[in-house]
């Protein structure tokens, strides 16, 4: 829900944050595994990277490792071949 809804009543969008996720992992060696260091470095809440990792993982664009107690959707996320052709179809 607030993968759809954030961009009306936030100030970001989930598509676009997923869009910048999926680029940096795609592009970027250095780019963090983990999903806490993913929203240190980009200084997000939870509550801006969740959606983005929402929408990623509802159109499976990464392989996702969950865990019941985290405050992410995923702890630790990796590109695929679908990661890749997400972001070149959109660049």
């Amino acid at each position: 829900m607030f993968a759809t809804l954030d961009k009306y009543f936030m100030g970001w969008n989930p598509e676009e944050d997923a869009l910048r996720f999926a680029a940096d992992l795609v592009n970027d060696p250095n780019m963090p595994h983990d999903t806490g260091e993913v929203a240190e470095r980009y200084g997000w809440a939870p509550r801006r990277i969740n959606p983005a990792l929402a929408h990623l993982v509802a159109r499976k664009l990464i392989v996702d490792y969950k865990v019941t107690a985290s405050e992410y959707v995923a702890i630790r996320v990796v590109k695929t071949d679908e990661t890749r052709r997400f972001v070149k179809s959109r660049s």
